[in-house]
């Protein structure tokens, strides 16, 4: 329901005002073919897949640490989150392991609700025969004129595609940070190189949004400035058509 009403919106405007989005936005690059976007949301969704399967490496990694202490225990039965919680001391042995598998899982979430947003995206404009620079200038145009669910749905991916960059950001950091994890954890150096690239799309995406919506809002002021400007051009022609009215009827008097 909701790609409908994207659907029929869009058209809607553009039919309407078919010019209006003329024109091009510098530094863009490889993000205006649709192909590209496409293969950005497979890049988001496959460095999902290999932060889940990461996950459970460092979950089977941090139990075979404490494997003493659960014994001891008896803790084996318990989910894993109730195992951390009854550690005591020894959790200090896995804790940076425990933060790792937290960014892990938070970069897992984030790409599979990115990939999947920008896919439904990507479906649309392709229905529309739309260029992706095409595409988002007329939502963020749509959505600035009409609000409602058309923006909700812009904001929705336009953060998820913010978020992803910034849980990218966070894993490529946390494995500079430890030392070893890649000989311990067996897909943590596929995951991070295939998170290099995701982060580094995401920025150019990103970046190319922002300035899409900056240029749409100068044209908005512009727009305003515009119709102040013909206002008072207008009231100086009534004022100035009304002082030659007023002198003339003075001279038309004296006579």
């Amino acid at each position: 329901m909701r790609k409908k009403i994207l659907l029929m919106s869009t058209v809607v405007l553009v039919n309407a005002n078919p010019s209006v989005f003329a024109g091009s936005v510098a530094g863009n690059g490889g993000a205006t073919e649709i192909t590209q976007v496409m293969n950005n949301a497979e890049l988001v969704a496959s460095v999902g897949h290999q932060a889940d399967m990461v996950a459970t490496q460092l979950q089977q990694y941090i139990l075979q640490q404490v494997q003493t202490k659960i014994s001891q225990q008896n803790l084996i039965q318990l989910p894993f989150n109730q195992i951390m919680q009854n550690l005591g001391p020894y959790r200090g042995m896995v804790e940076p392991y425990l933060n790792a598998l937290g960014t892990t899982t938070q970069l897992r979430d984030s790409a599979m609700r990115a990939s999947s947003l920008m896919s439904g995206e990507v479906s649309t404009m392709t229905r529309l025969g739309m260029d992706p620079k095409t595409y988002m200038q007329n939502m963020i145009q749509i959505s600035k004129e009409r609000g409602g669910t058309l923006k909700q749905s812009l904001d929705n991916t336009t953060s998820a595609m913010q978020d992803v960059q910034k849980r990218g950001e966070a894993l490529d950091q946390m494995h500079d940070q430890i030392p070893g994890i890649d000989s311990n954890i067996k897909g943590m150096q596929t995951l991070a190189t295939s998170n290099m690239q995701m982060t580094g799309e995401m920025q150019n995406m990103n970046a190319t949004l922002l300035q899409m919506k900056a240029q749409q809002e100068a044209r908005g002021i512009e727009g305003e400035q515009d119709k102040a400007v013909s206002k008072q051009l207008y009231q100086s022609d009534q004022d100035a058509i009304r002082a030659m009215g007023r002198l003339g009827g003075g001279k038309n008097a004296g006579r």
